[in-house]
């Protein structure tokens, strides 16, 4: 629509023709603590994401700026998304059985579907699943139906709230697991602790992380070779799809079962927002894989056509042959992906990842000239550091002052590993200025 902006004359007239005073008194009813309080002079031609930077900065009285990761990685999403998502042709009241008044629906699916084997490497890739957690989980499932043994290696650098998931099933689902602790020194994976499991010959699968926790990027030919060696299946977990717009995906590592997190190209994460589980394989796996799957056909016309190939779950088809007891597929936020994702196009996908890596650099650069802090691994990574303090103490009393900043400076890890009780995960992201960089460093060096 048009924006027409309005002289103080007919504003005058405005009010007077609803009986309000002035434009204060029109807007009464909003809480004070959430009203703009002073003139905003806005800059002149801005692109998307430095505009939005700017009102978030100076009208958003609640705003923090974000240096947490965790698994749940906050990236640019154009405007636009929220805009499309919102139409009311995305609106349905259930599931798309009915293929011949379902087609819009069912094509977000398919293309969704492409979307994401084609990030992965894989051949096919369902409908997605509840979270990065819930696909993970449908993996390790999906593996021992294959293989019938009941043993999964699990190296303890995964999100440590997948973890949990995973013994909480590993209990009810009668499977278990074998945890093999990471190198603290470089905070990858101990790849001869888990040869020394392969070598007994029941695991069904091994999974690991990329990147992992800390950041870092495990040796993936390496880990889906030994897999395979002692005949293993390999589970890659990704929770931060961005690094495949610069590094090679698991799918041509030969990985057979990829899964993981997508909310971070959506346009809302935050508390209680639910996640996006991503899920891709190998074609021969068709048969095993949890969730639903849409394919493309041709109608009696000839004409393309979507259909729902797939849905293997105990409503549809004998209990004790169901793949999983999942019902539904996240669509909205899958949707949302999908959009967000073909915006970026290819070249524009690789260009936010190189921003990722090129931003988290230049922090790294400046750690580095810190005296208060340095870097605990410096191996290959992507987005996410860990900060090593000089002691515990120091590390609490930053975390603090950021705080009262308005900061949310990263996850302090000692509340999931105790041996590093006096590191800090800090993520960074294209969505973190160059200002907001150099702002943490001097705050570094002031509080610590």
């Amino acid at each position: 629509m048009r924006y027409f902006s309005h002289t103080n004359n007919n504003i005058k007239n405005m009010l007077k023709v609803i009986n309000v005073s002035s434009m204060h008194a029109l807007f009464k009813t909003i809480p004070a603590d959430i009203r703009i309080k002073k003139e905003v002079d806005i800059p002149f031609a801005l692109d998307e994401i430095s505009i939005k930077h700017f009102f978030q900065k100076n009208i958003d009285n609640h705003y923090r700026v974000q240096f947490v990761g965790c698994g749940m990685f906050k990236h640019f999403v154009p405007e636009v998304v929220t805009q499309i998502i919102g139409r009311g042709e995305w609106l349905t009241a259930y599931t798309p059985y009915q293929a011949e008044v379902s087609q819009g629906t069912l094509q977000s699916i398919f293309e969704f579907q492409t979307i994401v084997s084609n990030m992965y490497g894989c051949e096919i890739a369902n409908a997605s699943l509840y979270d990065g957690a819930t696909a993970t989980i449908e993996a390790i499932l999906m593996t021992i139906r294959m293989t019938n043994k009941k043993c999964v290696i699990i190296p303890t650098n995964i999100h440590p709230e997948y973890l949990d998931v995973c013994k909480a099933y590993a209990k009810m689902c009668n499977f278990k697991i074998l945890t093999v602790p990471f190198d603290i020194d470089s905070g990858n994976v101990d790849t001869h602790a888990i040869e020394n499991l392969l070598k007994n010959g029941n695991i069904s699968s091994l999974l690991y992380q990329y990147p992992n926790f800390l950041g870092g990027l495990e040796d993936q030919q390496k880990l889906n070779t030994l897999a395979h060696t002692y005949g293993a299946l390999s589970i890659c977990i990704n929770p931060e799809p961005l690094v495949f717009g610069s590094l090679k995906p698991p799918g041509l590592y030969n990985a057979d079962i990829v899964v993981g997190e997508g909310i971070g190209l959506c346009p809302f994460t935050g508390l209680g927002s639910p996640g996006l589980g991503l899920f891709a394989t190998k074609k021969k796996f068709l048969r095993f894989i949890p969730g639903r799957l849409v394919s493309m056909t041709k109608d009696q016309n000839n004409k393309r056509s979507f259909v729902l190939t797939l849905s293997t779950r105990e409503q549809h088809i004998r209990r004790d042959r169901a793949t999983s007891n999942i019902c539904t597929n996240n669509a909205l936020n899958a949707l949302a992906f999908l959009i967000t994702v073909s915006l970026y196009g290819k070249k524009g996908y690789a260009h936010v990842s190189k921003q990722n890596i090129l931003k988290n650099i230049y922090f790294r650069k400046l750690i580095k000239g810190s005296h208060n802090v340095r870097l605990k691994y410096k191996n290959k990574f992507f987005n996410e550091s860990v900060l090593e303090f000089e002691n515990r103490s120091k590390l609490i009393h930053f975390i603090a002052s950021m705080n009262e900043k308005g900061i949310n400076i990263g996850l302090d890890l000692y509340n999931f590993f105790a041996k590093l009780d006096r590191h800090l995960l800090i993520c960074i992201t294209e969505l973190n200025s160059i200002d907001d960089i150099n702002e943490i460093i001097k705050d570094i060096n002031h509080y610590v």
